[in-house]
């Protein structure tokens, strides 16, 4: 056996400075007292039991005697069939309002990131109260609101909802295995492949646990693996030799033991420690003193890399003096002003360098005294910030979010709560697509917006030929004098193809094309990997999830990510993407539709369970955008039907979604479907009848309804009935992104209703009209919605001889300018794109 005081210096480490995840089995719970102060039942005596009381076989008979050389599971499946609906009550009453001994209220002291248990039992629950754990025992978590709160995960059941049944006998096993849509086990079989484990009571012999324990047996890279430690106080041979197979640690002791050493060793100093600390964010400050560590650091930054703090620390990166002196002016600008609350949002085209200048202007704010912190999780929660922030005292925080534009709700909230006291500066990146959709939710706010452009001018030129010739990465641009080079420079348009270049050299393109394709075409499960990338980075979808990868591939995981890993990349989120950006679209112009659309509906049921509405998680940007008609038929090239009937056929998974039913009545109001998109958006309104994108979407529905009418008899209802609802929200909702939108959506189906039916408005309906139109473009002349509706708008007026209502004696004339400009602007694609969070 491995030497113990190493494994014990390793979990020490761990409990004090990490977050591990707690595991606890039958074993945990022995010691424990029943309602009637009995002791809680081992498996040995509770297979004796059941036999006994539930099978009724006499221990005096020859079964008796077969039936206990028989395991637990298949004693209770033998219940199915001579004891049916019994076993179920008969373990509700020895396991409810069970008495906890003083080491599980030891255990239970510690700040576990989670908590799982094959155990029904409620002895937790009446250690922790509901203000200290959130308990998760149905396939779809209960609540979404775990901030200050430890998930408590019950796998096999909970006799506080016992009508959802106990996971036992071998076919419940089984049964369970195939619930990887199960929020439970898929959340598990997420967290066993990155996370520390600590398993107290559990020889992890049960035949869908040990299915997940081969899930880290095969996770990608060793170096993303946590730590799995198993406290058993006598293990057989065959569980050393399955835990020494996966280099866990085995600590011989029982839970008493463990919580002995955890009372004595770690509560005090972990909790000081830990008091501060943040899940899903990278911490700057902290980590300094590790980045300078590396005296001779040579980066691969150069080869396609996602950058690192390293790359930045150590000075790998070009700095781009446009966007250096854009910030410098704006923050010289807030800080004249005390504005102290504001975002820097920069944005850019798939390798422009947006993550490299988040991290370059978070070193700058880091050496002006700020705090930086760095969003790396997949669920973005504002309120653990606030706790940061007030723990650590903390009174200039710089917080880093990229590909943001999906949290930009939160982000407001942030702001908006942010103590006032106190300096918020985000700095955010976003793609040119999503930043606009969601922009509306920060256009209030003190906020600044950076665009990167690919282009390299000749200061940027000079720049990127100074640090390649510093790094000694100049390549074949070597042969050339420093005019020639910055020349050569400026004529690869951008800084990606300098990087392929000189890495790869002149031809690099055609043959790396021809020898992808030849590759391609002879992969095996590394097609479909590929595929799920490339679809990705064309939906501008930032990375693929690996904790996917590994749930979809299961134990060919390794062997699929060696087939493609010359054409990957990885990130710090555990999360891959495609290395060169012309790779997707090779990929998707060899895959044929109804193949993209079957990868696209694997994806979407595998992260069913992780889709939690009202809440910012990256799942829930994957689900919104691989279920988005508009994306799916312009950037894959999927038909609108095509669209729609692989919706339908994943309903079972979000049937209690209400976006999944947003989702549905656009692809059917697509197809002018108008009647079964009412049917779908008042699904949604059942299911979130506050939701302002439900209701906005049945308002609009009438509208457009109207205007597919042949007569005016016939649209005159269904837009009045829309008017009414469009109105009511413009009146009613405060924030101006919304109030917005509905006033675009309103005033451009109401103008083409007039156009429609040849109807001449009245002067009082033209300068209520106009009246909302201001409000727009008082606050956002230059966006696109804007200048769309503000041109249509004077468009129609002049076609109507009506152009006299506009009185300029009281309206600012440069207001009003963007209305006799001509637009090309596709404003079924502007009122798609729009989203604004609930």
């Amino acid at each position: 056996m491995e030497n113990m005081n190493d494994s014990l210096n390793i979990l020490k480490r761990i409990l004090i400075y990490e977050n591990p995840i707690l595991f606890t089995g039958a074993g945990f719970s022995l010691g424990a007292k029943q309602s009637n102060g009995k002791s809680i039942p081992s498996g040995k005596q509770l297979k004796n039991d059941i036999i006994v009381n539930l099978l009724k076989y006499s221990d005096k008979s020859e079964e008796y005697n077969e039936l206990q050389d028989a395991n637990l599971a298949d004693i209770c499946e033998m219940c199915d069939t001579y004891a049916p609906n019994r076993l179920e009550d008969f373990l509700t009453d020895i396991f409810s309002n069970c008495i906890p001994m003083d080491f599980h209220k030891i255990i239970c002291k510690y700040k576990w990131k989670r908590m799982y248990t094959t155990n029904i039992d409620d002895i937790v629950e009446n250690i922790l109260t509901n203000s200290k754990i959130v308990v998760q025992n149905l396939s779809r978590p209960k609540t979404t609101n775990t901030t200050n709160r430890i998930e408590y995960i019950k796998l096999h059941g909970c006799v506080r909802n016992p009508s959802m049944g106990y996971v036992f006998s071998a076919k419940n096993y089984i049964d369970s295995m195939l619930k990887s849509r199960d929020y439970r086990f898929n959340l598990f079989g997420q967290d066993i492949q990155y996370e520390h484990f600590i398993f107290i009571g559990t020889d992890y012999n049960e035949i869908n646990l040990d299915y997940y324990l081969k899930l880290y047996e095969n996770s990608y890279s060793q170096s993303t693996k946590g730590t799995l430690f198993f406290i058993n106080p006598s293990p057989n041979i065959i569980f050393q030799n399955k835990i020494k197979k996966i280099g866990g640690h085995i600590i011989t002791w029982t839970a008493e033991d463990f919580a002995a050493f955890l009372e004595k060793e770690i509560l005090d100093e972990s909790n000081d420690i830990k008091s501060g600390n943040l899940e899903g964010f990278y911490i700057l400050n902290d980590k300094i003193n590790d980045l300078k560590k590396y005296k001779a650091y040579r980066s691969n930054l150069y080869l396609g890399n996602f950058p690192t703090w390293l790359d930045i620390f150590h000075d790998w990166d070009f700095i781009n003096k446009d966007v250096d002196e854009t910030f410098l002016s704006y923050y010289a600008h807030i800080t004249k002003r005390n504005i102290r609350h504001s975002i820097f949002a920069i944005t850019g085209k798939s390798m422009s360098g947006k993550s490299i200048y988040l991290k370059r202007l978070g070193l700058f704010l880091y050496q002006e005294g700020f705090q930086v912190l760095e969003f790396r999780g997949k669920t973005f929660d504002c309120f653990s910030i606030l706790t940061f922030c007030k723990d650590r005292k903390i009174d200039r925080l710089c917080l880093i979010v990229d590909n943001a534009s999906y949290y930009y709700g939160a982000l407001k909230t942030l702001l908006n709560i942010f103590p006032t006291y106190s300096q918020l500066l985000i700095l955010s990146a976003s793609r040119p697509y999503f930043h606009n959709r969601k922009k509306y939710n920060i256009i209030t706010e003190e906020f600044y917006e950076c665009n990167i452009q690919n282009e390299i001018n000749r200061d940027f030129a000079i720049e990127i030929e100074h640090k390649l010739y510093d790094k000694g990465y100049l390549g074949f641009l070597k042969s050339m004098n420093k005019d020639e080079r910055i020349k050569n420079i400026q004529l690869s348009n951008d800084v990606s193809n300098v990087l392929f270049n000189i890495t790869y050299g002149k031809g690099f393109y055609s043959r790396f094309k021809s020898n992808f394709q030849s590759r391609f075409s002879s992969m095996v499960d590394g097609k479909d990997l590929l595929i799920y990338i490339s679809m990705f980075q064309q939906l501008d979808l930032s990375y693929l999830p690996l904790e996917i990868v590994t749930l979809i591939f299961q134990n060919s995981t390794k062997l699929v990510l060696k087939e493609v890993d010359d054409f990957i990349k990885f990130n710090e989120n555990n999360g891959i993407s495609i290395r060169n950006s012309f790779l997707s679209k090779l990929v998707i112009q060899q895959t044929s539709p109804n193949q993209l659309l079957s990868l696209i509906k694997e994806i979407l049921i595998n992260i069913s369970p992780q889709v939690t509405e009202n809440l910012h998680t990256y799942w829930n940007e994957i689900e919104a955008t691989l279920m988005k008609e508009k994306l799916l038929r312009k950037k894959l090239k999927l038909s609108t039907s095509s669209i729609k009937n692989m919706l339908f056929e994943i309903q079972s998974y979000y049937n209690e979604n209400y976006n999944y039913w947003i989702q549905v009545g656009i692809s059917e109001q697509m197809e002018n479907e108008f009647e079964k998109a009412l049917n779908h958006f008042q699904q949604a309104e059942a299911l979130n009848p506050n939701s302002y994108m439900v209701q906005n979407a049945i308002a609009r529905n009438f509208l457009k309804q109207a205007n597919s009418c042949k007569t005016f008899d016939n649209a005159f209802p269904y837009f009045e009935e829309g008017e009414i609802r469009m109105l009511k929200l413009i009146k009613e909702r405060e924030e101006f992104q919304v109030k917005a939108f509905s006033t675009h959506c309103y005033l451009y189906e109401k103008i083409n209703f007039y156009n429609n039916f040849d109807i001449m408005p009245s002067d009082d309906d033209l300068k209520d009209m106009f009246d909302l139109l201001k409000t727009i473009i008082d606050k956002t002349p230059e966006d696109g919605m804007s200048r769309h509706i503000s041109n249509k708008f004077f468009q129609f007026l002049k076609q109507k001889g009506k152009t006299g209502i506009l009185n300029i004696n009281f309206y600012d004339l440069s207001a009003l300018k963007i209305m006799f400009e001509e637009y090309n602007i596709d404003a079924e694609s502007l009122f798609e794109d729009f989203e604004i969070d609930d």
